[in-house]
C-alpha cells in the first residue's frame, strides 16, 4: 500500500512540472514579441530621421528627367482665333477665360481636328473659330487643337440688332455680351459692326453668353427711284413682298444680291426687271421710262369741216382716231353754226367710240315794227 501511495505521488509531481513549462513559455513568447515590436519602432524611427535629414540623390537619367518635365508642361486653353500665318505655321489666340492673347507655334506633327474630330488642315483653320488647345513649353508648341465643342454657333440669323451702349447683341428674345475682342468679319476684312441692318444674313459663335465672332455672311445695298412725279398712284414690289409708294421711296435698303422689281401705277404698264444690287452700293430705277396705259378714242361726227378740243387744245387732225393715255379729259367739238359739243371722258380702256350729233344753233331775230 505504501508503494501506490508513492507511485500516485509521482503522477502528480509530474503534471505540475508539465503545467510550471507551458506557463513559462508562453510568457517567454510573449515578451518576446514585445521586445521585437520596440526593436522594429525604434529602428524605423531611426530610418525615417535619416531619411528626412539626408533626401536621396538625383538620378541622372534624362529620360526620366524629359518625361517628368513633360507632364509638368501639359498646358490647355480655350481660346478666339484671331490671327494666322500659314507661312510661319503660328497663330494668335485670346485666351477667352484668363483673357490674354498667346501665340502658338503648330508644327507639322500637331494634331488639328474639327469639333466632330474629323483631321483639320492648317488652311482649313478660320479667324473667328474658337478652338481648345493642349500645348508643351514655354514655346507653346500645339500638341493637339480641335474646335470647341463647347462653344455655340447661330448659322445665317436675320434681325440681329446691336446696342453699342450696352455692348449686348440682340436676337429675337436672346440678349448676348460682347467685349471688344470679338471678332466681326464680312469677307475677310473688319466689319464695322454699327453698319449691320436686320436683312443682313450673320453667323453668331460664342461660349456661354459672350459672342465672340460674328461672321456677315451676305451683307445690304440700295435701291431708290428717279423721276417719281411720272407715276400717279405708284407702288414698288419687291420680291412679291415687299411694297412701298413710290412717293416714299428714298432708299431701300436691300439684302445684296439678285432681286425682282415691279412698278404699278394708275395709268401705265406694270413695269418689271431684275436687279443686281452689290453691297454698299444704290442701284437707281428710272420711271421716266415707264410705259404708259393708252386708249384709242373714236369720234363719229354727224357733221364735216368739225374742230376737236381736247382740254382745250385743238387736235391737228380731228378725223383721225385720238390716242390718249389713261386719265381723265374734257372733250368738246366745235362747229361755225352749230352748238358746241362736250364731254367728260375718263380714258381706262383700249378703244372708246363716241357719236357726236351737232345741233344747229338757233339765232334770234328781234324786229321792230313802227305803228
Amino acid at each position: 500500500m505504501l508503494q501506490h501511495q508513492n507511485k500516485g505521488s509521482k503522477k502528480k509531481g509530474s503534471a505540475k512540472q508539465q503545467t510550471g513549462f507551458v506557463q513559462f513559455m508562453v510568457i517567454t513568447i510573449a515578451v518576446g514579441l514585445v521586445l521585437c515590436v520596440l526593436v522594429f519602432y525604434v529602428l524605423f524611427s531611426m530610418f525615417a530621421k535619416n531619411d528626412s535629414k539626408n533626401p536621396p540623390l538625383k538620378t541622372n537619367d534624362p529620360v526620366q528627367e524629359d518625361l517628368k518635365g513633360a507632364v509638368e508642361d501639359e498646358r490647355e486653353i480655350l481660346g478666339l482665333v484671331k490671327n494666322i500665318s500659314s507661312m510661319n505655321r503660328e497663330i494668335e489666340v485670346f485666351d477667352i477665360e484668363e483673357r490674354q492673347k498667346v501665340t502658338f507655334s503648330i508644327g507639322e506633327a500637331a494634331e488639328l481636328r474639327d469639333k466632330y474630330g474629323k483631321a483639320l488642315t492648317l488652311a482649313e483653320l478660320k479667324i473667328g473659330d474658337i478652338i481648345r488647345v493642349d500645348y508643351r513649353g514655354e514655346g507653346q508648341k500645339v500638341e493637339k487643337l480641335r474646335i470647341s465643342g463647347e462653344a455655340w454657333e447661330q448659322k445665317n440669323m436675320r434681325n440681329v440688332r446691336i446696342i453699342p451702349e450696352e455692348s449686348t447683341i440682340q436676337i429675337g428674345n436672346g440678349k448676348y455680351m460682347y467685349t471688344d475682342q470679338m471678332v466681326a468679319l464680312y469677307q475677310g476684312d473688319t466689319l464695322d459692326i454699327t453698319t449691320i441692318d436686320p436683312v443682313d444674313v450673320i453667323t453668331l459663335r460664342g461660349y456661354k453668353d459672350i459672342v465672340w465672332a460674328m461672321i456677315m455672311e451676305q451683307s445690304h445695298g440700295y435701291i431708290t427711284l428717279n423721276n417719281v412725279d411720272k407715276i400717279m398712284d405708284g407702288i414698288l414690289e419687291i420680291d412679291n413682298h415687299t411694297s412701298i409708294a413710290t412717293s416714299e421711296v428714298d432708299k431701300v435698303i436691300v439684302a445684296e444680291g439678285i432681286h425682282n422689281i415691279v412698278v404699278k401705277g394708275t395709268g401705265i404698264e406694270p413695269m418689271s426687271m431684275s436687279v443686281m444690287v452689290r453691297a454698299g452700293e444704290t442701284v437707281a430705277i428710272d420711271l421716266g421710262n415707264v410705259q404708259v396705259k393708252v386708249g384709242t378714242v373714236l369720234l363719229s361726227v354727224d357733221q364735216r369741216e368739225y374742230e376737236v378740243y381736247i382740254n382745250d387744245k385743238p387736235q391737228v387732225n380731228p378725223t383721225e382716231p385720238i390716242v390718249l393715255s389713261f386719265g381723265d379729259y374734257h372733250i368738246s367739238v366745235r362747229k361755225p353754226g352749230y352748238l358746241e359739243w362736250n364731254k367728260d371722258l375718263k380714258v381706262s380702256e383700249p378703244l372708246i367710240q363716241l357719236k357726236v350729233e351737232l345741233q344747229k344753233e338757233i339765232k334770234m331775230v328781234w324786229l321792230t315794227i313802227d305803228s
